[in-house]
């Protein structure tokens, strides 16, 4: 987990006004890495609920019209 961190924060310019989605579920080792980025860059962290993230229209909704989500980490 650090590396990635760590390769995250040399490689991508994460900055305060960033908007993070926090997708990993709390028992997955990504979950730290996203939150860490987010406080570390001062960023804003967006945690969606289960039932959101199962309906792909509604999570495209909060993620790009409400929250306008700017950066968005997929594995």
């Amino acid at each position: 987990a650090f590396y990635l961190s760590f390769f995250w924060q040399e490689n991508i310019s994460t900055i305060p006004d960033d908007t993070i989605l926090l997708a990993s579920p709390y028992t997955f080792d990504p979950f730290v890495v996203q939150m860490f980025i987010a406080f570390a860059a001062g960023a804003r962290l967006i945690i969606v609920p289960d039932s959101v993230k199962l309906v792909p229209s509604k999570l495209c909704q909060i993620l790009f019209e409400e929250e306008k989500l700017t950066v968005l980490q997929v594995r």
